[in-house]
């Protein structure tokens, strides 16, 4: 039996259920007295139509050809290894330029700057592009501090391009400038189509015979 068959059994099933089950004798009672119980009539065949339309999405997530959103997550990470790629968090590197003779230390997430072409805010991470570390950092009097940041938010729409950061939203840093001097590129949630094809490409490796695409 076919996907399309399973789902179409289910649903005679569950209309069977709801004809000669308790709404159906509410349905009934209603005809019958008036519309004292119409409401929970109503309601319990919303909460049956719920719960057909789970079981319906469960049988096809059991197939990776049929399996969308979350249920395709489950299958391509449980059956084929192949976790689903999630949104990212664009990185870049900032500059900060003071003309100021006093210090600023910025601990982790201090630091909030934005790109006023996109709107997008980045905050630092505590990192810089040459120490990974987590720490601390100093700009000191009149000199230039290099940093690290993510954008706040994930996803595409947060990428920036070369010098589009270009504020200090907090904390107040008088007389200091800033700008990315790398690009920032987050990506967005993979979609269906190419985690079914990454999924199948992973099953095709693991064949002794090699991956069906080495003998196109």
């Amino acid at each position: 039996m076919n996907v399309s068959a399973l789902a179409a059994a289910l649903h005679a099933v569950a209309a069977e259920a709801l004809r000669h089950g308790r709404c159906g004798r509410d349905r009934c009672r209603v005809v019958a007295t008036g519309r004292p119980h119409a409401l929970g009539a109503l309601c319990r065949r919303a909460q049956f139509e719920t719960y057909e339309q789970r079981n319906v999405d469960a049988i096809k997530g059991g197939f990776l050809d049929t399996a969308e959103g979350a249920w395709l997550s489950i299958k391509t990470a449980s059956d084929y290894n192949t976790p689903r790629q999630e949104a990212t968090y664009a990185p870049c590197a900032i500059r900060l330029v003071s003309t100021n003779p006093n210090p600023f230390t910025l601990d982790p997430d201090d630091l909030t700057v934005l790109a006023t072409s996109t709107c997008k805010t980045y905050r630092n991470t505590g990192a810089t592009p040459t120490d990974g570390a987590i720490a601390s950092r100093t700009l000191s009097g009149n000199g230039t501090l290099d940093l690290l940041v993510l954008a706040e938010e994930a996803g595409s729409g947060n990428s920036a391009n070369t010098g589009e950061i270009d504020t200090i939203v907090s904390p107040a840093m008088f007389n200091v400038t800033v700008t990315n001097t790398t690009p920032a590129i987050g990506l967005d949630a993979e979609k269906d189509p190419p985690l079914r094809t990454r999924a199948r490409g992973k099953l095709g490796a693991l064949s002794p015979n090699g991956t069906w695409d080495g003998y196109r």
